[in-house]
């Protein structure tokens, strides 16, 4: 089985969250800008009406944005598995365990909640099989 990187799956978010009508109907009022942060790599995405319409891999010099998560590259990929371990199948859980941190304004986060795990979620692949 071929192993797809996080940096992989990032580059295919808009596809994967646009094409599921039950995410993109949830987050029909989120309209936001966030960093996901996969090792040292930065992505810059932006959803407007529950549609993601941009990601860019930067740095990035002022560019705003709500809140940031951030974790090793080792994280997302076990959160992206199928059947992620334990401490690795949520947001929260990923929080808790100390694998990813969350800044910025938790505002939006929390507003958006089941839109943000949903959008986060949809790179994961149903096909995969853990080992």
């Amino acid at each position: 089985m071929i192993e797809i990187s996080p940096h992989e799956r990032i580059s295919s978010m808009a596809e994967a969250v646009n094409s599921q009508n039950w995410l993109t109907r949830i987050g029909r009022a989120c309209s936001l800008a966030f960093v996901l942060q996969i090792g040292g790599d930065e992505f810059h995405i932006a959803v407007e009406a529950g549609r993601v319409t941009e990601v860019k891999r930067g740095p990035f010099l002022l560019r705003s944005y709500a809140f940031a998560i951030r974790g090793a590259e080792a994280c997302w990929a076990e959160f992206w598995r199928a059947l992620p371990a334990r401490g690795f199948q949520d947001l929260f859980a990923m929080t808790t365990y100390g694998h990813v941190r969350v800044d910025g304004d938790l505002a939006p986060l929390r507003q958006h909640l089941p839109y943000i795990k949903g959008l986060l979620a949809a790179l994961r692949d149903p096909q995969a099989t853990n080992s």
